[in-house]
């Protein structure tokens, strides 16, 4: 996608994630060894609250300052490993962290993302489990005590 999108953007009412509608989209364009980045699709502008609603200013008023967001993309099951995924499995491998990397990102991106704005890290989505995302966003705020 093209678009950050707040965590909550990233299902719809329906049920259907960003990266659904995107593969629907592009299914027929999506080569074996391909990255997609679009704009957003269709209906996901509003914020949907999920069950889950740890990222709300209600329960977080950090989030206020800090917003949380996202940018996803697709990539092809059978696409070669991708670079950052080399990258972190490296600093991982050596360090235990892949925080040089994630920070080298940041840098990297300065230009889109001003300060306060930081990367976290990058994973996969997973549909079965979207609390894990979240996960990632109040973990963080706590480990920093800015809760």
């Amino acid at each position: 996608m093209g678009a950050s999108l707040h965590p909550y953007q990233l299902v719809n009412l329906k049920g259907t994630t960003v990266w659904q509608a995107a593969y629907v989209l592009h299914h027929e364009s999506f080569k074996d060894d391909a990255t997609i980045f679009t704009p957003r699709p269709a209906g996901f502008d509003e914020l949907h609250m999920w069950p889950d609603t740890r990222l709300s200013t209600d329960k977080h008023p950090i989030f206020a300052r800090y917003v949380p967001f996202v940018i996803p993309f697709l990539a092809s099951p059978s696409s070669k490993t991708l670079e950052w995924d080399l990258q972190i499995e490296q600093e991982m491998k050596l360090k235990g962290n892949a925080s040089d990397f994630v920070e080298s990102v940041t840098q990297a991106i300065r230009f889109l993302m001003p300060p306060p704005g930081f990367v976290l890290g990058f994973d996969e989505f997973d549909e079965t489990k979207p609390e894990k995302l979240i996960d990632r966003f109040v973990n963080f705020i706590q480990a920093q005590g800015l809760e």
